[in-house]
């Protein structure tokens, strides 16, 4: 994945040369064509080049155009670009990137360009008769900018790291929202502000626009809309015929690459689809496609798992299932046997830069992509934003009144749309006081009292009453809650493509997809008899085996992580006497209970809140050792 750079000094007479190859330094370690530094005046572009399409072998960003007195770089795929190439007078017949189609666009549209570009990119530029600076970004790609302004400069770069090797500052943590990403307390608030682990250091939330003149930045989200009308069809089949072609039309756009594509394959709803789909118009080209999933390596241990009741332990039945259906994937299988798991939390935190909520799963997804990419892959397709579009639940408590539901399942109907909707408008604060889920999720993280006590976290659930279980008005409001939470793997997704030279592609996020999304019912997720999720189950019907379609239970990742850590326990002792002997840990967490507890992974597991017990000391490792960077 390329990424993209800058300097903007505030003060011409300060322009600093080396600045930008401190920027540069962690970068050229990743896997690149080439590297192209352009800079005028103060003002200072890089770009750190990735073959992506087969069209970036055109590549000539970043430039600056004298005629207009301006310094541009962008990166990214876009979708439309048949559509922009009349649009912008352009011809079919010329070599030209994405990224000049961009500029193009940029040239035409000014700052209402993010409007006109579908796809994953990012766009800069600096107008010097204006000293006005213009970023923007895309909806939901698996892209990144991050952002740092000083007294002297604004930088900015695709990744974290060229933030945090700039020279002469000392970048501290950001306490609150350590606290909030580790706890889930106000959590959710904080993600369209860009807030990062670092102090001073933002992100450009998805879906946004930055605009920076004479040292003062503002902000604007322009996408999702604030309002969307709802199509409203009287035979069903309309919405699932309509979606299905949206989603292969995203599919198709994604399988434009440099190097061949392949896919994730959990044997769920949303990486089966995306694979599926994608089989599908391969097999069409004479092409297979190729799909990584990781499975369970201690399979015994799985046998008499009380999670077994509740959670699909093992995936493998359903893999093997999609694979034969389709007959057009190639699969490899992955159990990651030698990959400690200790090994790949700490692998985690030099990628990302930071911790992140499912430490446990770190090891298998560094497994894939190093695979992926030492396979000579140079996409990889996901469906990690299908909760939130193609395999959304519907809302249950925001169905329409229906005879239909009432005689097919009154005891659902009358819980589900009469109950739920009293309790939630009149004895809210009773029902969630009986239910305190976070403040038993916020105990179970370490914490030391004194840190509960400055930030005021009990007090502020108890008086705000905060909780897991999130009460909508609308099912808008449901959907774009959804959306939010997705760009925290979004930033993953980046930081993961750009250290092992891969695109992560997502369709089940593509703006179209995301559009109609958003304008089909409630109702039309959920039957007649309360089965949820319906939508995909009809536009994958005969696309995908029933066993996976209708299967009763989710997945669960890591399900053999017991042995895993038993059989790497040696790697989790250096681990531990870091955190020991780390102040600023000690500060933040009870060290002393930490290690008492970690015997728990020699427990028998026999309920599932053990297993649940293992992950969050594992998180609760990587977060406290991640504050040696700040120590």
């Amino acid at each position: 994945m390329s990424l993209l750079l800058g300097l903007i000094y505030l003060d011409e007479k300060n322009v600093d040369d080396s600045c930008m190859e401190k920027m540069l330094e962690p970068l050229r370690k990743f896997p690149n064509e080439n590297i192209k530094i352009t800079q005028n005046k103060e003002a200072v572009f890089a770009k750190v080049l990735t073959y992506g399409t087969v069209e970036d072998v055109y590549d000539i960003l970043p430039l600056f155009l004298s005629e207009s007195n301006m310094l541009f770089v962008s990166i990214g795929r876009i979708d439309n670009r048949d559509e922009l190439i009349p649009d912008l007078s352009l011809s079919k017949q010329d070599e030209m990137s994405d990224s000049f189609i961009m500029l193009q666009a940029y040239l035409k549209y000014g700052d209402q360009v993010q409007f006109h570009l579908k796809g994953d990119w990012s766009l800069v530029a600096y107008h010097y008769d204006t000293k006005k600076l213009f970023i923007t970004r895309d909806t939901m790609g698996y892209t990144s900018l991050f952002y740092y302004q000083t007294e002297e400069y604004f930088a900015f770069s695709s990744s974290i790291k060229s933030i945090l090797n700039l020279p002469g500052q000392r970048i501290g943590l950001n306490e609150e929202y350590y606290i909030s990403y580790l706890t889930i307390w106000r959590f959710e608030e904080k993600i369209d502000t860009g807030v990062t682990f670092h102090q001073d250091v933002y992100y450009l939330p998805n879906g946004h626009s930055l605009c920076l003149t004479n040292r003062n930045k503002t902000i604007q989200k322009y996408w999702p809309l604030t309002q969307v009308n709802e199509i409203h069809y009287k035979n069903p089949q309309n919405y699932i015929d309509e979606f299905l072609e949206i989603f292969q039309v995203a599919v198709q756009r994604r399988l434009r690459s440099y190097k061949p594509v392949a896919s994730m394959l959990s044997g769920g709803l949303d990486s089966s689809s995306v694979s599926v789909i994608a089989a599908e118009l391969l097999k069409k080209q004479g092409q297979t496609l190729s799909t990584y999933s990781h499975i369970p390596f201690y399979k015994e241990f799985l046998l008499n798992n009380p999670l077994a009741r509740i959670r699909e332990l093992d995936e493998y039945s359903n893999i093997k299932a999609i694979v034969e259906h389709s007959g057009n994937i190639k699969p490899k299988y992955l159990s990651s046997s030698d990959f400690s798991p200790f090994k790949g939390m700490e692998m985690g935190l030099e990628i990302l830069d930071g911790p992140v909520h499912g430490a446990s799963n770190l090891y298998w997804i560094i497994d894939l992509f190093t695979s992926c990419a030492q396979d000579g892959f140079g996409t990889v397709l996901t469906g990690e934003g299908g909760n939130g579009s193609i395999s959304y639940t519907g809302v249950d408590y925001l169905l329409p009144h229906s005879m239909e539901r009432l005689v097919n399942q009154p005891f659902q109907y009358v819980k589900s749309q009469v109950i739920k909707p009293i309790v939630f408008n009149y004895f809210k604060r009773f029902w969630f006081r009986k239910n305190p889920e976070l403040f038993k999720y916020i105990q179970s993280m370490y914490l030391n009292q004194s840190v509960l006590d400055s930030f005021d976290m009990i007090q502020d659930i108890e008086k705000n009453q905060f909780n897991f279980q999130i009460i909508h008005s609308t099912a808008y409001e449901a959907k774009i809650r959804l959306n939010q939470l997705y760009t925290p793997r979004s930033l993953s997704g980046a930081a993961w493509g750009q250290y092992f030279g891969i695109e992560l592609r997502d369709p089940t996020c593509d703006i179209d997809v995301m559009n109609y999304f958003f304008k089909i019912p409630n109702d039309v997720f959920v039957d007649s008899h309360y089965q949820f999720r319906m939508l995909i189950k009809k536009m994958m019907r005969n696309k995908l085996p029933e066993q996976v379609l209708f299967a009763n239970k989710k997945g669960l990742q890591s399900s053999d992580l017991t042995p895993r850590i038993l059989h790497h326990e040696k790697d989790m002792f250096p681990i531990m006497d870091s955190i020991k002997n780390n102040a600023l840990a000690n500060q933040y967490f009870n060290t002393k209970q930490l290690m008492e507890d970690l015997p728990i992974f020699h427990a028998k597991l026999e309920k599932g809140s053990a297993f649940e017990k293992q992950q969050k000391i594992l998180k609760t490792m990587q977060f406290a050792h991640f504050l040696k960077k700040f120590d």
